[in-house]
């Protein structure tokens, strides 16, 4: 994510909508939600289930 706090220095995981499912992949920049505000990030992994509860990636960019 392009964010400049530290504290955020780990991943994060999103779900992928089936509109962008052939658009994107290892490497991708995207657009997402974090928390309030709408950000960029990369996509460096592809997993098939997640711990948490996901917001899905809102574009490619």
């Amino acid at each position: 994510m392009n964010n400049k706090a530290k504290e955020l220095n780990k991943t994060f995981d999103y779900q992928i909508p089936e509109n962008l499912e052939n658009s994107v992949h290892l490497g991708s920049r995207v657009f997402v939600s974090f928390g309030k505000v709408k950000t960029d990030g990369y996509i460096i992994d592809f997993s098939e289930k997640s711990d948490f509860e996901c917001k899905y990636i809102d574009r490619n960019i």
